[in-house]
């Protein structure tokens, strides 16, 4: 039904340094859909293209960065592709490529190891990524 989740390790220079999040992110540019941020971002990050997604849904999640409180707003794509495709940008250090049970139970055991946008997008309960707890 599930197949893998693969995260990264962000690179120490990042708002989640060191910890493990979506390989994923971004903002939005003035010119392009979200889509098209999400394909741009996809090779900036990871060095992948063409490869198959679908849109699961938006949360809004709120962190507090160098002492002000900022509002994002997360459209989240459900990506299918081979991570040993995966060329990693500047911005992440690691792959990770966990079966979705050994992420929950690590999730529950070492929550400090995930990044605060991933633990707000597994909050999130969207069923299709098959990580509600």
């Amino acid at each position: 039904m599930y197949g893998n989740v693969v995260l990264v390790r962000q690179a120490h220079d990042r708002q989640d340094a060191d910890l493990l999040v979506s390989p994923i992110g971004g903002h939005v540019r003035t010119d392009e859909s979200v889509e098209q941020a999400m394909q741009r971002e996809a090779l900036e990050e990871i060095g992948i293209s063409g490869f198959s997604s679908s849109l699961v849904g938006e949360f809004a999640f709120t962190r507090r960065v160098l002492q002000r409180l900022e509002n994002h707003l997360f459209t989240v794509f459900l990506i299918r592709a081979d991570p040993a495709r995966f060329v990693l940008g500047s911005e992440a250090t690691a792959i990770e490529v966990l079966p979705r049970s050994e992420l929950l139970a690590h999730l529950a055991t070492s929550p400090g190891s995930f990044g605060g946008a991933f633990h707000a997008l597994v909050a999130a309960g969207f069923t299709e990524l098959g990580l509600a707890q």
